[in-house]
């Protein structure tokens, strides 16, 4: 039974539409609300966002006139630092000339525009595509000069380090950042804003070229407030209680601790990394073992031989009102995961006699191929995305724990196929598992072309959906 007020229902239902955007596939609300009023306003924006219309978003009504009481026809200062400076005082009187029941749905209205910059940015040099209109240079259709870039950047390098490579529309992440930083000066009392802050933070450090202190230091306070608010499912279910759907919980404290294990990552804390991996792993109910098992690594092979694979347990033990159940090795025939990109799988597969999967016999007393083909291999239990971020996220850890050598690729190797094994398709998961897969195969002279060839399909596919990607990333990769 709901135990909160109405008001305090509907912010944090606006709250928990936010956070499903970068969670699961959201569907736009139909839920009704007067046009005109603040909850309508607030819905709109949300539904632009929910279908990845980021620049609707931020060109809308609310966020044009309503936050920032621009026309269209006013004269902004020529200096950048002057107009965002401007912005942001702006926002914060519509923040502050509000009763205090109020204060807190203007507040939603300003973090939906500051995290609609923050995915567009990130949708424009990391997912993509983007869906409708490209964003424009400058947020709310500015007007803003090539000197306009270059300061953003600037904004950027003034933690103390170099920008990685080149990005496109810095300025909606540094909008994104002033827009969150400045509502947690004023107190707004929002439980998921440090979240959000926390991941605006951390996408900075990831573009930077070095490690910056002062973003350390910031990531860490802020990241330990969204953890001491939502870092258990009963923090979540308190938070949100009915609004949550079936094992909607688990995923966002799965999530949760995944973010903060990279950033612990990113900083060499080892231990910290392992201890947020391994709660992620808990919370999204897996029980992840690598074991040995006797299999066929080769096309020609003619003698099983011990192979490494990845063992996952999934339960509902930890995952509350999560439908998910299974126990199986993460293991197929050589034809599953062979290139699901439908690109050139004929090549590919032919380019070396290695098998990108190893076939696994299903009794270890077998001793021949004939037997190990009549067995078959182990049955793969579907596993959502969550589940394998979770998975991926081990070889970060194995990568910053081990030695840089041979031995190191091949203790990742079964987090790899574990992924390939999967038959539901997340792009995301699957270009980040393909790269780790090139950078194994690379070092390997037996499957070097393989690497080659699915490298030149990753980018042909890639090129197809993002424009942004170049081949400086096949020259850093391989």
């Amino acid at each position: 039974m709901c135990t909160l007020e109405p008001d305090v229902i509907g912010i944090r239902g606006f709250e928990l539409r936010l956070i499903r955007c970068t969670i699961t596939f959201s569907q736009p609300s139909d839920s009704r609300h007067e046009r005109e009023s603040l909850d309508g306003h607030i819905n709109d924006l949300l539904n632009s966002i929910e279908r990845g219309n980021y620049v609707e978003a931020l060109t809308s009504e609310p966020s044009f006139s309503l936050v920032f009481r621009l026309d269209g026809h006013e004269s902004l200062p020529l200096d950048a630092d002057r107009v965002y400076s401007e912005l942001v005082h702006r926002a914060e009187s519509f923040l502050r000339d509000a009763a205090a029941a109020e204060q807190r749905r203007r507040a939603i209205l300003v973090m939906c525009i500051a995290i609609a910059a923050f995915l567009g940015f990130t949708q424009s040099n990391f997912t993509g595509p983007l869906k409708g209109t490209e964003l424009s240079k400058c947020p709310l259709c500015l007007d803003g000069s090539d000197e306009w870039d270059n300061w953003a950047r600037n904004q950027f390098m003034s933690a103390g380090s170099d920008l990685l490579g080149k990005f496109s529309n810095l300025q909606y992440l540094v909008l994104a950042k002033m827009l969150l930083m400045r509502m947690k000066d004023l107190s707004v009392e929002i439980g998921s804003l440090s979240w959000w802050l926390a991941r605006v933070l951390l996408l900075q450090q990831r573009v930077l070229d070095e490690r910056s202190s002062s973003l350390s230091d910031l990531l860490h306070v802020y990241m330990g407030e969204a953890l001491q608010q939502f870092s258990t499912s009963k923090l979540v279910r308190s938070y949100w209680e009915d609004d949550l759907r079936d094992g909607e919980s688990s995923a966002i404290v799965s999530v949760l601790h995944l973010e903060a294990g990279i950033m612990e990552y990113l900083y060499g804390r080892v231990d910290s990394c392992r201890m947020h991996f391994e709660s992620a792993e808990m919370a999204a109910g897996l029980q992840l073992s690598v074991t040995g098992a006797l299999g066929f690594r080769t096309v020609h092979q003619a003698e099983p031989k011990a192979q490494m694979v990845l063992v996952t347990n999934t339960s509902t033990s930890n995952v509350d009102n999560c439908p998910l159940t299974g126990t199986g090795m993460q293991t197929c025939d050589s034809n599953n995961g062979e290139d699901n990109w439908n690109l050139n799988k004929r090549e590919t597969s032919e380019a070396s006699d290695i098998l990108r999967i190893p076939k696994l016999l299903e009794n270890d007393d077998s001793k021949t191929r004939s037997q190990g083909m009549e067995n078959g291999a182990h049955v793969t239990p579907s596993l959502t995305a969550t589940q394998q971020a979770v998975i991926l996220a081990y070889c970060l850890l194995i990568e910053k724990s081990s030695r840089h050598d041979e031995l190191q690729r091949w203790d990742m190797a079964p987090y790899i196929e574990a992924i390939n094994s999967q038959h539901l398709f997340y792009f995301t998961i699957r270009c980040l598992c393909d790269v780790l897969r090139i950078r194994w195969e690379s070092s390997r002279s037996r499957t070097k072309e393989r690497a080659l060839l699915m490298m030149d399909n990753l980018v042909t596919m890639c090129c197809v959906l993002v424009s942004t990607l170049t081949w400086e990333l096949y020259e850093y990769i391989v």
